[in-house]
């Protein structure tokens, strides 16, 4: 495995319509948001766990559960607001706190319990062997 720079970025927002505070919705214990940033700590590739967010809760809750919480601007928190947007946010904060470029970066969602440490490993031993890949 190389020694490539891989950080992990969440995205959750507070003001789902669809289903209110989906993120925050109570799964296992512990709400939605915090399933994939628990994962993505315990993936020993992953150097940094971030989450983008404007849920008080969440914010509050980094210190304790050990992610890095990035306050995520009030024109990033709109029904009109891209996930692209959100997550080139994140990287460019990412970048700044690190001090360099990151290589890779895994996107996971706030309000999904898909993280998987295995594929992420799968994924940088397949970015390895072909850095084209996106």
């Amino acid at each position: 495995m190389s020694s490539q720079k891989v950080y992990a970025l969440s995205t959750a927002r507070d003001g789902s319509k669809s289903v209110k505070y989906k993120n925050c919705l109570m799964i296992h214990n512990k709400p939605l948001y915090l399933h994939n940033l628990l994962e993505s700590k315990n993936t020993p590739e992953i150097l940094g766990t971030y989450l983008s967010t404007d849920i008080p809760q969440a914010i509050e809750n980094g210190p304790v559960w050990g992610y890095e919480v990035i306050i995520r601007p009030p024109e990033l928190c709109q029904d009109k607001s891209t996930h692209t947007d959100t997550i080139y946010h994140g990287l460019i904060e990412i970048e700044k706190r690190i001090g360099c470029q990151v290589d890779i970066l895994v996107v996971m969602l706030g309000n999904t319990m898909n993280m998987d440490r295995g594929v992420v490993k799968e994924s940088l031993a397949m970015l390895d062997v072909e850095p084209e890949l996106d």
